[in-house]
């Protein structure tokens, strides 16, 4: 294995892996020629010792720190989820995660590791809190496989913290309208909308007059929780709220101006003497009394556009009742 010079050019001589003695015209460089020798020699001596390049560049990968691959997953986050959500996972993992699994390495942190990561934060937080800083934590190594730079989910192997019921606090048909009675111009509408459709809060703020379709009676909502499109029935009332209050408009003219009713809701409820209630209670009582009338829970998920229908089956036992009025109902027209 050399080089050589023919005249004014430069030339590599070797045997290739299959035996052929091979002469390669490089130039008229003789430090080309040398630097082509080198990496001849270099790719032999990979090739013997078993190292391919592929195996070198996926080593490099696995090699990443827990705090260099957050920098990635964040940019990935705040592209494919909501603001809030991708907000609140950036303080999980600046302020929780990375401190704890300081300076190490994605392929060094253990199950162990996580599980005295949640027993250290089961001792600040609500057993509901860690398990979604798991779930961050989890997804982040999904990335991760995913992108090539880890091949295992440690997180995977680590139970989730039992977590006690959901909260599930609703208004009576006679607390409703005792409640919109109440409430101020601005936020009567408002809340209107949000126990006709079981939309959050923040949805409804962000509104548009494009996302109202009166032709189909429906409504879209276009950046959800779950950072997807949603479509919502219009029902007469909600239709005869928005006709009735807001006649001049453009598409891209919010239905709101105002960016949070907390201290109007807040004082409506003081009126009405209700205690223990939030507005995200509107959309459980959306939902609840759904049940009670007798919608099934696949329709109620879809409404509400959970992902996953454990989180809506908190309402079946609401539907209890009319369960058994079908089955008491079942044979009476064949007596």
């Amino acid at each position: 294995m050399r080089i050589y010079k023919r005249e004014e050019s430069w030339y590599v001589d070797f045997v290739s892996k299959d035996g052929a003695r091979v002469r390669q015209k490089v130039g008229t460089s003789k430090k080309k020629a040398e630097e082509v020798l080198r990496e001849i020699k270099l790719e032999r001596l990979k090739k013997e010792l078993g190292v391919t390049p592929e195996i070198k560049e996926q080593e490099e990968k696995e090699r990443v720190t827990l705090e260099k691959f957050s920098q990635d997953y964040m940019k990935y986050s705040e592209t494919n989820k909501t603001p809030m959500y991708s907000k609140l996972e950036k303080s999980v993992l600046s302020k929780k995660i990375i401190p704890f699994f300081k300076n190490k390495y994605l392929d060094d942190i253990n199950p162990k590791e996580i599980e005295d990561y949640k027993a250290s934060r089961a001792k600040q937080v609500t057993n509901a809190s860690v398990n979604r800083e798991l779930a961050c934590f989890k997804h982040l190594y999904t990335m991760a496989i995913k992108w090539g730079y880890a091949k295992d989910n440690p997180v995977k192997k680590v139970d989730m913290m039992k977590e006690p019921p959901g909260r599930l606090r609703y208004l009576t048909i006679s607390e409703i309208n005792k409640l919109i009675d109440n409430c101020a111009e601005h936020l009567k509408p408002i809340v209107i909308i949000a126990l006709n459709t079981g939309m959050r809060r923040g949805e409804i703020l962000k509104l548009k007059w494009g996302d109202i379709d009166f032709s189909n009676n429906r409504i879209i909502v276009q950046n959800s929780k779950n950072n997807e499109k949603r479509v919502i029935p219009m029902n007469k009332i909600i239709y005869e709220t928005l006709k009735d209050n807001y006649k001049d408009y453009s598409l891209n003219k919010r239905l709101f101006d105002i960016n949070d009713c907390k201290k109007s809701f807040k004082t409506a409820l003081r009126k009405t003497g209700i205690d223990d209630f939030r507005f995200h209670d509107l959309r459980h009582t959306f939902a609840s009394h759904l049940a009670m009338k007798g919608a099934n829970i696949k329709t109620i998920q879809t409404l509400l556009g959970h992902k996953d229908i454990n989180m809506t089956l908190r309402y079946a036992h609401l539907g209890e009742s009319y369960l058994e009025k079908a089955v008491e109902s079942l044979y009476k027209n064949n007596a």
